[in-house]
């Protein structure tokens, strides 16, 4: 079974640092999937390079950011854990979800 999982990062807040005409910081997000015996299953990890006009700050600002994971899982319960990290700030979010996926 093929699993799309898209996580919404909200970017107010957020510290840019500005480059010249650009706002600049870096969102790394980590998606790890364990089974029901506790093992995971899959993990996945991307780095969101963010060199942004001031419009387009203001734009994720409004919708927020997307970033989506892909994997094939076998039918089953698995636990969801994310975390992200933006690198000018420091600043962390996790979450974690109990996912099902039928047979």
């Amino acid at each position: 079974m093929h699993l799309a999982l898209v996580v919404h990062i909200t970017t107010k807040g957020l510290r840019f640092v500005r480059v010249g005409d650009h706002s600049n910081d870096n969102m790394t997000v980590v998606t790890a999937l364990f089974d029901e015996n506790g093992k995971m299953v899959a993990g996945l990890q991307k780095i969101v390079l963010m060199e942004l006009t001031d419009a387009t700050i203001e734009r994720f600002n409004a919708s927020g950011l997307y970033v989506k994971f892909e994997s094939d899982l076998q039918p089953g319960t698995y636990l969801v854990r994310i975390a992200a990290r933006d690198s000018e700030g420091g600043q962390m979010a996790t979450m974690s979800r109990t996912l099902v996926l039928p047979k």
